[in-house]
């Protein structure tokens, strides 16, 4: 299973990277399907965000834990996988964002308010 949803987020890059990789942690404050996330420390390779999901889709109502493969602040590039709670075991779905100076925030994910 992919979930993927791509989106142009019409803002400076500092301040869509601040939403997206330096407040990883926090997917739930703005996006829909997420009712808590947290993350113990700072994003970082490894961290494991933590998201309770309110249920849509094929996604039933639960807890989906995300690990950070790679974040890279300079760059303004990030990227995690499911790392437990997805419905298949077998599948571990990724996302990235890449935000640079040059052009606007795109980011893949499948919890994106419109």
């Amino acid at each position: 299973m992919e979930l993927r949803v791509e989106r142009v987020v019409s803002a400076p890059a500092e301040d869509a990277w601040a939403v997206v990789g330096e407040h990883f942690g926090q997917i739930g404050e703005w996006a829909s399907a997420i009712t808590e996330s947290v993350m113990d420390g700072q994003p970082g390779v490894g961290q494991i965000r933590t998201c309770h999901i309110a249920g849509f889709g094929p996604i039933a109502l639960g807890v989906i834990r995300e690990r950070l493969v790679d974040f890279d602040p300079e760059a303004r590039s990030l990227s995690y996988e499911a790392a437990e709670g997805m419905p298949d075991s077998s599948c571990a779905p990724s996302a990235a964002g890449r935000c640079t100076r040059d052009q606007a925030l795109r980011a893949r994910s499948g919890f994106m308010r419109p």
